[in-house]
């Protein structure tokens, strides 16, 4: 049976753009022959992993064909090897996931590579681990039982709809919710305020977390009665607010924003892959005062997010939490705001261990600076935690920043989150 829907506005805007991919380092031999059937049945359970995106003068039609099969790649290689092949272009006419495996002797890389047009972080990490867990389970002796996927996700604009009053819909010129997610009505509707942006290549940089010193940084969060987000937000603003060395001007302005996945805070909670795209930024405005500590300024933040997230159908229509066509002002409205720093700060939590297989051990879990950054920023910084360590991964706009200025950021970062816990943290 072929499964088939257009891509809705939200979705519309990801087409042929790659999500960003977390690389598995393990040591060990990989079964490659086990590998591509745990993926074959994940793309089975999961029909979306089998898609294609084609262009017609409807819009954008994602569909599954029977005939349609998974996409998984060997190459001998390094870390450059796996960079140089997730760089090259990204057609969805061809497929919209693939699975990747980088060796290099008894050592190298795994990355499941997914189109941002039929998937977001809440749902990477699931998918991921639902992978390798099925790779351990092929291990066992005996066949294994499945049940194939019957259908495609919502569209995320299905879930959006709940949080648009009329007024916002007539606005935007969005069809009403009884005909928005017919074929014709969601294929290809223009965002307002989304104009092409020129990117630049991104510097990049990572700051890793001891064991101890996660425990440590947790410990102090939860003394301080705040998240490990709030600190590292806090650290990151006093970051750049000090990167050339000087102390925060009183008045500073920070726009600060959060990518949120939505699906744990509406009701009832939505399953990591029932939708495609259940996420929005956040945006906080924070003002600087040369008394400002890391503490106070990211409890400011997390306070910002927590009461957006407590009224999200108010927070989304004034455009705290932005959702193009139903928020009251749109991007390029946020793009003009005068603010003197304006970074985002995501965090993807903790990422689930990854089941035992004799014969490997996953060493890391890195975050490549393969895509391009919007040159208005000072900055993306991505936290997660993997295996009790907490990384940051951070990447500024080439236009605007050096080496030695990314470089000096980090420190500043590590400075900062030593003044937390009350221990230095060597950047490396």
């Amino acid at each position: 049976m072929t499964m088939r829907r257009y891509l809705d506005p939200i979705e519309e805007m990801f087409v042929n753009v790659p999500l960003v991919t977390f690389p598995v380092a393990y040591r060990g031999t990989i079964d490659e022959p086990r590998l591509a059937r745990a993926f074959s049945r994940l793309a089975t359970r999961h029909p979306i992993l089998r898609g294609r995106i084609s262009n017609d003068q409807h819009g954008n039609l994602l569909q599954v064909r029977p005939d349609y099969g998974s996409e998984f790649a060997v190459l001998d290689g390094d870390l450059a090897s796996l960079l140089a092949e997730i760089k090259k272009p990204w057609n969805t006419a061809q497929a919209v996931s693939q699975l990747l495996l980088v060796r290099n002797q008894a050592q190298g890389y795994l990355a499941l590579r997914l189109s941002h047009s039929i998937a977001d972080g809440g749902a990477y990490f699931y998918l991921l681990d639902e992978l390798w867990q099925g790779y351990a389970d092929l291990a066992r002796p005996g066949e294994l039982a499945i049940e194939p996927g019957a259908g495609l996700p919502i569209s995320p604009y299905t879930l959006f709809e709940r949080y648009r009053p009329r007024a916002i819909s007539e606005t935007f010129g969005i069809a009403d919710s009884d005909t928005a997610l017919s074929d014709t009505a969601l294929s290809g509707t223009a965002l307002s305020g989304t104009a092409p942006i020129e990117l630049d290549d991104p510097i990049h940089r990572r700051l890793s977390l001891s064991q101890p010193e996660t425990q440590q940084l947790i410990s102090a969060a939860r003394a301080n009665a705040t998240t490990v987000y709030a600190l590292i937000g806090g650290a990151l603003a006093l970051a750049h607010a000090r990167y050339d060395g000087m102390a925060p001007r009183a008045g500073t302005v920070m726009r600060i924003r959060s990518d949120i996945n939505l699906r744990n805070h509406v009701s009832p909670r939505v399953a990591p892959y029932a939708v495609t795209n259940f996420s929005a930024p956040h945006f906080a405005s924070i003002r600087l005062d040369t008394t400002t500590d890391p503490v106070k300024l990211g409890q400011a933040m997390r306070d910002q997010l927590t009461s957006s997230l407590t009224d999200l159908q108010s927070a989304i229509v004034t455009g705290e939490i932005l959702v193009p066509g139903f928020s009251s002002i749109n991007s390029a409205d946020l793009l003009h705001t005068v603010t003197d720093v304006a970074f985002c700060v995501n965090n993807l939590g903790v990422i689930p261990r990854l089941a035992q297989v004799d014969g490997l051990v996953i060493t890391d879990l890195l975050e490549l600076p393969y895509w391009r950054i919007e040159p208005w920023s000072s900055g993306i910084h991505r936290m997660h935690t993997f295996h009790d360590r907490l990384s940051v991964a951070s990447f500024y706009p080439g236009s605007r920043f050096g080496e030695d200025e990314a470089t000096r950021l980090r420190d500043i970062l590590a400075v900062q989150l030593s003044s937390i816990i009350g221990s230095p943290i060597a950047a490396s």
